[in-house]
């Protein structure tokens, strides 16, 4: 196998992804858009591998399920199989697994392992009661991710 198409080679990885008509990504993607009434509730991706899909099923189960802001949502420390978040984000904000929530995993025999990368969430919800009529848009609440210097591109 050449180095060109050798998965673990990371600097041919990012070549590869980049956006060309007709190429596929070689990563996990989840976009994800969410209707209701047939009108646009919330849009929901993220960046970060294979933690893509258990991140943003994280995210939506946080806001649909658990009712959670979009905000608290996007930043509420993650958890998966037996890896959780431990890490300081480049403006220096923590995530990491409450200590509490380890030991209870612990405590049912689970091995824990630290990590120091994240997936990286972006999250649009559109609130539906404030929209006239049966046109228009409602409040949008958008929320990037922290975790890789999130911040708004408009108003």
């Amino acid at each position: 196998m050449s180095d060109d198409h050798d998965p673990k080679s990371h600097e041919n990885l990012a070549h590869v992804n980049f956006i060309d008509p007709g190429k596929r990504p070689l990563s996990s993607m989840n976009p994800t858009i969410i209707l209701k009434n047939g009108r646009l509730k919330s849009v929901l991706g993220a960046s970060g591998g294979a933690r893509i899909i258990p991140a943003t099923t994280e995210v939506f189960l946080n806001h649909f399920v658990h009712g959670m802001t979009p905000f608290d949502e996007v930043i509420a420390p993650r958890f998966y199989v037996l890896e959780y978040e431990n890490l300081k984000s480049v403006i220096q904000d923590t995530f990491k697994l409450p200590s509490e929530v380890r030991t209870s995993l612990k405590n049912r025999g689970q091995t824990l392992r630290g990590v120091n990368n994240a997936v990286i969430c972006q999250f649009i919800v559109q609130d539906l009661e404030s929209i006239n009529g049966n046109q228009g848009v409602g409040k949008l609440t958008g929320v990037s991710d922290p975790r890789k210097v999130g911040s708004r591109a408009g108003y």
